[in-house]
């Protein structure tokens, strides 16, 4: 499964996942992007602007 969050605007912020966590298929993810795994996601820290790709 692949999440892509797509940050619009100009401040970093912290996404919660925890209202998501009953889709999401497991608590690791892996940046497809950059290759680099992140374990276990629970907030994710976003720089302004930023675009992730996430697979589960």
């Amino acid at each position: 499964m692949a999440v892509i969050i797509m940050k619009g605007t100009n401040r970093p912020q912290t996404l919660s996942l925890a209202p998501y966590k009953e889709m999401l298929p497991k608590a690791d993810a892996y940046k497809v992007i950059s290759g680099k795994a992140m374990s276990p996601v629970e907030k994710l820290p976003l720089k302004a602007r930023e675009t992730l790709i996430l697979s589960f």
